[in-house]
């Protein structure tokens, strides 16, 4: 009986960390920026071939620890992706670990907010690049 409880409260707790993928497509006619905040993490922006009238932006989030006091906003007003992680809550900001793999055009200006982790920026000109990292 020990040992049944033991090893459902293993997979019990196993379960809580299944990372959660959700993934997001724009139309890329018309963006002309993307504004990126994440609080922990790691952010992959690659261009893709802008040359092709029906090009997408895809955003892939990746929610390695994401609890309740977390929230995600992709979305895309206008000529603006904005994509963001925020914390509602009064300690451990890590509780909201989320990997992006964004794929933009490579004209867009990007300005990306990391507070903890890597910013890899490919096929942009530097151009349309300003990164943030915290001090």
């Amino acid at each position: 009986m020990k040992l049944t409880v033991f090893l459902l409260a293993i997979t019990s707790a196993n379960l809580g960390f299944a990372k959660e993928i959700e993934t997001k497509e724009f139309d890329s006619s018309g963006l002309s920026e993307i504004q990126v905040e994440n609080l922990s993490g790691k952010v992959t922006i690659t261009s893709s071939d802008n040359s092709k009238s029906n090009s997408k932006t895809i955003v892939t989030a990746t929610k390695n620890k994401f609890s309740s006091n977390c929230k995600l906003t992709i979305e895309k007003p206008e000529s603006k992706l904005l994509v963001k992680v925020q914390y509602f809550g009064f300690m451990n900001i890590s509780d909201c670990d989320v990997d992006f793999t964004i794929n933009v055009p490579k004209t867009v200006n990007v300005n990306v907010i990391n507070n903890s982790g890597d910013i890899r920026v490919t096929g942009i000109p530097v151009s349309y690049t300003h990164l943030t990292l915290p001090t």
